[in-house]
């Protein structure tokens, strides 16, 4: 499999990342996907010493996915989980404090999934 990672962080340190990764053809896919996102939340929260405060199935451009939200000494990170076709999807916004990150719903919108393609 092949893992992509997109990341920028804006003025305040804010942390912006879309990842993917591509099941080759003939590849075993996930078929449960609620275990799948509950599987990818407990190792992310795990992965960051973080509390899930917040784990939800969500629609995006008419694919199923889960969001989450994570807590950790202040900070909160945003997560949105997409298995679309053979590519499964993370996208995330990680703030450095406690207050709201303007950008937030800005970058989460401007993420699209057409025919398993982000745009």
């Amino acid at each position: 499999m092949i893992t992509h990672i997109v990341s920028s962080e804006d003025t305040d340190l804010n942390s912006y990342s879309v990842t993917w990764t591509v099941y080759p053809q003939g590849a075993k896919k996930p078929t449960d996907m609620d275990k799948t996102f509950s599987a990818a939340a407990r190792a992310l929260a795990a992965s960051k010493e973080a509390t899930i405060a917040y784990n939800e199935p969500v629609w995006k451009d008419g694919f199923r996915g889960r969001e989450l939200k994570l807590t950790h000494e202040g900070r909160i990170t945003h997560v949105f989980f997409f298995f679309v076709k053979d590519h499964f999807f993370q996208v995330m916004v990680e703030n450095q404090n406690t207050s709201a990150v303007p950008n937030l719903q800005k970058f989460l919108s401007s993420f699209r999934l057409v025919d398993g393609q982000p745009l």
